[in-house]
């Protein structure tokens, strides 16, 4: 019953806050592991034996992603923690479709918090997966770039006003980081639509050590 990973993949969802009656949408989810912490998160502290804490449970986290070996892999991580609060979904994030409550194009689902962990060239693990070295390349992150810009737009969209969203990879390259997130601010910052939250004081008395941004 224990998921074992670093702890700075911890970080994103950390940020994120969740709380038990919130729509998490965490869209390049496998192999799960953040979407575990989401999940605990709903159940900390929770009575399972009080039914009318049950009602109180119209919060969920929809886990995608668009890989259909990793998506069943997520399943299988996920399911030993025994909940129906989660739904697993396999489908291209930055296509990812819009859904309705009970069929109504009125009720559109927007969501309170969502996760975009895009896939990325991961030049930041080499520490720990030195053969990455031996093929990696400059081009990676600008093939790439296009991909996280249109996932992140499109977990924009699907965000419900006053609701946060996370972007975070595994590089270090400013191309997959800073460009991207400098791009959508200047789509959508100029109508006050979005703003970049500081989020420093979260770390605060924690060994984590933080830099900013480029």
């Amino acid at each position: 019953l224990i998921s074992r990973q670093e702890a700075v993949s911890m970080i994103p969802p950390m940020l994120l806050n969740t709380k038990r009656r919130e729509k998490i949408f965490d869209m390049c989810a496998a192999p799960g592991s953040k979407t575990a912490q989401f999940l605990e998160s709903f159940y900390e502290n929770y009575d399972f034996l009080n039914k009318e804490q049950y009602k109180e449970d119209i919060g969920f986290v929809l886990a995608n992603d668009c890989n259909v070996k990793r998506a069943y892999m997520m399943v299988h991580q996920l399911k030993r923690l025994n909940t129906a609060g989660m739904v697993v979904i396999c489908h291209a994030a930055q296509l990812f479709p819009n859904i309705f409550l009970d069929g109504d194009i009125m009720k559109r689902v927007q969501y309170d918090k969502i996760l975009a962990d895009v896939p990325c060239s991961s030049d930041a693990v080499m520490r720990k997966l030195p053969h990455k070295w031996n093929y990696w390349k400059t081009k990676d992150s600008y093939s790439l770039h296009s991909l996280q810009l249109q996932i992140l737009k499109r977990g924009i969209s699907l965000l419900k006003v006053g609701g946060d969203i996370v972007y975070s990879t595994c590089s270090l390259n400013p191309i997959e980081n800073e460009a991207v997130v400098a791009q959508v601010m200047r789509e959508f910052s100029q109508d006050n639509e979005l703003e970049i939250l500081n989020v420093s004081e979260l770390f605060q008395g924690s060994d984590i050590k933080k830099h900013n941004g480029l």
